[in-house]
């Protein structure tokens, strides 16, 4: 374990603000891997059709940073809405973390 790959993400919680009926809202959060070999980031998805989650790189040498782009479109949904993405690794110790994801639509 003392070798292995470390995902840091620098945000958990993303908070969106107010966004109007049907306009997206777009944040970008760095990621770091703060291990000693490859990072790779296997897959990344929300948890709902009305959210897409992108990463700029999939495999991160030690100490490389990348980033995740979210953009939520509430489409038909109104109020708040609190929404969830998840992002799968090679980290060993933590290879699922969850960004949760809030807005308020108009």
């Amino acid at each position: 374990l003392t070798n292995a790959p470390l995902l840091f993400i620098t945000e958990m919680n993303v908070d969106l603000g107010n966004i109007k009926f049907r306009q997206s809202s777009t944040k970008e959060i760095v990621f770091t891997n703060s291990g000693k070999s490859v990072l790779e980031i296997r897959n990344i998805q929300g948890n709902c059709s009305c959210l897409v989650a992108v990463v700029d790189k999939e495999n991160l040498k030690p100490g490389e940073s990348g980033t995740i782009k979210i953009t939520f479109t509430p489409e038909d949904r109104k109020g708040i809405q609190t929404k969830a993405v998840t992002v799968y690794s090679n980290d060993p110790q933590n290879p699922v973390q969850r960004i949760m994801v809030g807005a308020l639509a108009e």
